[in-house]
Parts: structure tokens; C-alpha cells; sequence
């Protein structure tokens, strides 16, 4: 799954590279996507897929990563509005010295850098790719037993197997 992650992390530089662009647009970030990883295995483009819902999103309008339990289609509209999905730091600071133990805990990383009189702060993307490193140190630090999740079917509904499906991810 390293390839798949490393994948993903490229996505979020990506995306955090075109936020700080003047005029920046998801759909330029989401072809750049393309373009930097046309060769990734995992990466696919949405009018490629075998599902017909996906083929119908435009190429610029999202992507498919095939993990190993199957491929999934994300949709990239909106992305960066919510990539700079930030809370005001007064509300940081008061989340910060909550009574709360677990309420405080929860900002306890928030690292603030004063630049020119602004504060500058990570990305959602930036803050996913932090937390990731810290479970992936973990879980490489630890004697970890993983239980392997197997989609029954396409629709994700109950007490329908797609036997082919099952025995694909199974097998890999």
C-alpha cells in the first residue's frame, strides 16, 4: 500500500501547490494530477473506468485510485476551498486552554508561524499528510496485526456477494 499513500501525498502537495497559485482552479490541479502521474498504476482517469457512473464525470473533474480492494472515484470539485478549510486562530486558542482535557487535545499541534503580521497555517492537506507520517511511525514502531476489510459487492449492500470481487481481493 506504500505506492498507494505515496500517491495520495502527492496529491495533497499538488493541491496545496495550486492553492498558493493568484488564480487557482481545481481543474488545473486535477490535470496536473493527471499529467505528473500518467504512469502510476494505481491512478486512473475517469472515462477509462468499467463503471458507468464514473465515466460520466469529466477527466478534470476528479480521478480513480485503485486500491487494493478495489477502484474509487474522487471527485475534485471544491477541493480547494476546503483544503484551506481553516479555523480563525482565536478559536484555535480558545479550543487550546479548554477545561476540556480531550477538547485540548485535539489542537494540542496546532503550530501557527507569524509571517509579515499574518498567520499562516497548514492545509487540510497538509495536517492529513502529518497525521499519516505519525500513524505510519506507529504502526512500523509496533508489532501490528492488520484485518483485512473485503468489499461484498460494487453497491455495498448487505448480504450480496459478488463472488469474483471477493476472491479478487482475496487473492491480492
Amino acid at each position: 500500500n506504500q505506492d498507494c499513500i505515496e500517491l495520495i501525498e502527492r496529491g495533497f502537495v499538488l493541491l496545496d501547490e495550486e492553492a498558493k497559485l493568484p488564480q487557482s482552479c481545481v481543474k488545473h490541479f486535477t490535470s496536473l494530477l493527471h499529467e505528473q502521474n500518467r504512469r502510476h498504476f494505481r491512478l486512473q482517469l475517469p472515462r477509462k473506468s468499467k463503471l458507468s457512473s464514473y465515466r460520466s464525470m469529466l477527466d478534470e473533474e476528479g480521478f480513480i485510485i485503485r486500491h487494493y480492494a478495489g477502484a474509487v472515484c474522487y471527485s475534485t470539485v471544491g477541493w480547494l476551498d476546503r483544503n484551506s478549510d481553516t479555523l480563525h486562530s482565536s478559536l484555535e486558542q480558545l479550543m487550546l486552554t479548554s477545561e476540556s482535557a480531550l477538547v485540548a487535545s485535539l489542537y494540542s499541534d496546532v503550530q501557527d508561524v507569524k509571517c509579515n503580521k499574518k498567520m499562516v497555517q497548514d492545509s487540510v492537506g497538509g495536517k492529513f499528510k502529518k497525521q499519516l507520517n505519525t500513524l505510519l511511525e506507529k504502526l512500523h514502531s509496533t508489532a501490528t496485526s492488520f484485518i483485512r476489510c473485503i468489499k461484498p459487492n460494487q453497491h455495498m449492500t448487505p448480504s450480496e456477494f459478488d463472488g469474483g470481487k471477493v476472491l479478487n481481493q482475496l487473492i491480492s
